[in-house]
């Protein structure tokens, strides 16, 4: 894989309450912001893990989130999470799954990635309870903690590193996660 490979979680395009609680005045100035970031890291022949949660899961908005994402550099892949209909957690079948395929050369609830000759596995979910509510949700959807490093967003943390697990939601960043950004984590655990 030729490239640079970027990780990013919780970019929740179009979506008024994460906009607000982010600090912005819109979910246009919120858009924008993380738009310029993308264009800023990221150039063509790069790859994105995108670990879940594109936008609010409505159907307009999840439209808007794929069509800002396939105007955006980069090959990316889809890590699908709760606010995401292609995820198998849900019940009916996506109506948007042509515009998923388009966008996204790949797509699962998880996956794995070796880096510095170690298994990294991907989920939208951390493992165990962690969550960003006062209840944890979707605790049935994710992986059983087997000793192995994860990378994760869902929990919308500021918290970038929990022992095995990292986090790439945009509240830990910022910006998108560059794989050289975890190195340290990854040779130490």
């Amino acid at each position: 894989m030729s490239g640079a490979q970027f990780l990013v979680g919780d970019l929740h395009f179009g979506h008024a309450k994460v906009a607000e609680l982010r600090g912005y005045s819109s979910t246009d100035a919120h858009d924008l912001a993380l738009v310029k970031q993308w264009r800023k890291q990221v150039r063509e022949g790069d790859t994105v893990y995108v670990l879940g949660d594109l936008s609010s899961g409505s159907r307009t908005g999840e439209k808007y989130a794929l069509t800002i994402l396939a105007s955006l550099p980069g090959r990316k892949r889809l890590i699908a999470g709760n606010h995401d209909s292609v995820a198998s957690i849900h019940r009916n079948l996506s109506p948007h799954i042509p515009l998923f395929n388009e966008v996204f050369e790949r797509i699962g609830d998880f996956g794995r990635i070796r880096y510095e000759g170690r298994e990294v596995l991907l989920s939208h979910y951390p493992y165990g309870d962690e969550d960003h509510t006062d209840e944890a949700r979707y605790t049935q959807y994710r992986l059983r903690d087997e000793g192995r490093l994860l990378i994760h967003a869902h929990t919308h943390s500021t918290e970038r590193f929990n022992g095995r697990q990292a986090c790439v939601s945009w509240e830990a960043w910022n910006r998108l996660v560059n794989m050289g950004d975890l190195k340290e984590w990854v040779v130490s655990e």
